[in-house]
């Protein structure tokens, strides 16, 4: 009998395959279930708006990112952390 015999570069070349497709399978899966989607939030301008005593600017621009990825946390701690200052004149 002839049995097929694999050197460790195939092996490592069928492993690296494998490990490719099964990424971007997973990757393509996060897209088409919206997961992955990051919506453009102005973040970091929100935060160099806030610094320069602009609440009512930078409240206004935390309820547009709100508004555009409701779940992402960051910008609703930002935005309490904006109001406190606004409200207690920090």
């Amino acid at each position: 009998m002839n049995t097929a015999t694999y050197d460790t570069e195939c092996k490592m070349h069928t492993i690296t395959m494998t490990l490719g497709i099964t990424m971007l399978m997973l990757l393509i899966l996060v897209n088409i279930a919206g997961v992955g989607s990051f919506a453009y939030i102005p973040n970091s301008s929100n935060n160099n708006v806030s610094n320069i005593n602009k609440s009512d600017d930078a409240i206004k621009a935390y309820d547009e990112a709100i508004e555009i990825n409701p779940q992402y946390s960051k910008d609703w701690y930002s935005k309490g952390i904006t109001l406190y200052n606004y409200i207690f004149g920090l």
